[in-house]
């Protein structure tokens, strides 16, 4: 269908933006006066209305939207060659989940493998080629209860500025979410200014974004990721934000976490791997979490020594090349929800894993835990010292392939349900025989502990 006869179709709607308005169907070019019918799709050829939820698979399928103002469901509409929203020129509202880009449906019938790669080569040859170049048709759009965007070409949100709210039926993804993949051209997010209300957002592979302008976040949030923008460098526009569920901050182009200026506390998991310009996560030393994970992050040099992680269960240290000492040294238990009648609920450390970090030298655990389920530390190859702190108690302790370690401190541990020590060949193990173990692995360590 060309485009020709698609604005054809859209009537009064198609001049509004041009002339600021209709009315009783009747434009007003000076002297003269046009009358002309609004014509419907199919669809809405009874009500601008759309009862239930909408999967379009072509551009004639986008025609039968035409004059619709509302669909009370979901509106999906699929990767297809020469995609044109200017049908949904007269959309207001959309009750449900509003996505743009879905993946086409498999047909019904079963595929094989080559069958697959085929499918999956001809929606990367569309992408390719340009789904998607403009989101022009979407200027009316008022509200959605969720919006994701995936694999368009086009270099701007701007027809997305009337929207405003998120507001509707939970669907496929919950309502209030805002979701951004996949695309290239996109610089910045100018175009969902007005939207107040993002509940969570989530921006991944977004390759060409250099700045999260255009987005307007509260202080509370559910889930706020932001994976692999290697253009991104400012991270200003997450500065109101002071509590989330989860974080992810993921292969971006920023060097510190200090405009995270109002976080305070990640009740979830709090993921910063993968930024290979990263050099500062200090800010950390203000946050709470109840797990962390700082994975791959090629230049960052320490991590800070976490006093605000009262509630951490969980932390993953893990290849980062730069990273030369880890100094962990966590609160005692506040007041708070692990608080009940004044009384203490012990929830000890469920995991602490540290390992391929090829220039770690010393690890310190030296305040704040005291009873812990994992601890792992592994594929150290500079690493040449432990100092366990404070615990007293572990249900299972691994050290396994620090090639220089000579020295591990027990601090005030004294009982590993399980103990496993393998492949450490200057460590002699003598030094954990303190400890009471109920199962015991020693294996190619330093040769003097051979006997042991």
């Amino acid at each position: 269908m060309s485009h020709t006869h698609q604005l054809r179709g859209l009537g009064c709607v198609s001049v509004i933006f041009l002339l600021g308005g209709c009315a009783n169907d009747t434009v007003n070019l000076g002297s003269d006066r046009v009358t002309q019918d609004i014509q419907r799709g199919s669809r809405c050829s009874d009500s601008p209305v759309v009862h239930g939820s909408v999967r379009i698979k072509s551009q004639s399928e986008l025609a039968e939207l035409t004059g619709c103002e509302e669909v009370e469901g979901d509106l999906q509409v699929e990767i297809f060659s020469g995609a044109d929203l200017r049908p949904l020129a007269s959309l207001r509202v959309v009750d449900g989940l509003l996505e743009l880009g879905s993946y086409p449906e498999f047909p019904d019938e079963w595929l094989d493998a080559t069958d697959l790669i085929a499918l999956k080569g001809q929606v990367d040859a569309i992408v390719a080629g340009g789904y998607l170049t403009s989101l022009a048709g979407l200027e009316s759009l008022q509200q959605v209860g969720s919006l994701d965007i995936n694999s368009i070409s086009a270099d701007n949100l701007e027809p997305l500025l009337g929207l405003r709210q998120f507001n509707g039926h939970q669907s496929s993804l919950p309502t209030g979410l805002l979701g951004v993949h996949d695309t290239t051209n996109l610089r910045d997010l100018h175009g969902l200014s007005n939207i107040t209300n993002i509940d969570q957002l989530v921006l991944s592979n977004n390759l060409g974004l250099s700045s999260l302008g255009g987005i307007t976040l509260g202080e509370r949030l559910l889930n706020l990721q932001v994976i692999n923008s290697p253009l991104l460098s400012s991270l200003a526009e997450l500065a109101p934000v002071g509590m989330l569920y989860s974080l992810t901050l993921s292969n971006l182009g920023i060097v510190d976490l200090q405009e995270l200026t109002n976080l305070g506390f990640v009740e979830d998991g709090l993921v910063i791997s993968e930024n290979r310009q990263l050099v500062n996560i200090d800010r950390l030393a203000d946050v709470g979490a109840t797990e962390l994970a700082v994975i791959e992050n090629a230049v960052l040099q320490s991590i800070p020594a976490l006093p605000n992680m009262t509630w951490l269960e969980a932390l993953w240290v893990v290849d980062n090349p730069e990273l030369q000492t880890l100094d962990i040294d966590l609160p005692e238990h506040g007041s708070g929800p692990d608080y009940v009648q004044g009384l203490p609920l012990t929830d000890p450390i469920k995991v602490f894993d540290i390992g391929e970090n090829a220039k770690l030298t010393r690890i310190s655990l030296a305040a704040g835990v005291t009873d812990g389920r994992a601890l792992a530390i592994y594929e150290n190859p500079a690493l040449v010292s432990v100092d366990l702190g404070t615990l007293t108690r572990l249900e299972k302790l691994s050290l396994g392939g620090n090639a220089q370690l000579t020295s591990v401190d027990l601090g005030a541990l004294q009982t590993v349900e399980s103990l496993s020590v393998v492949n450490n060949p200057n460590l002699d193990t003598s030094q954990l025989a303190a400890l009471q173990t109920f199962e015991t692995l020693l294996d190619r360590n330093a040769e003097r502990a051979a006997s042991d």
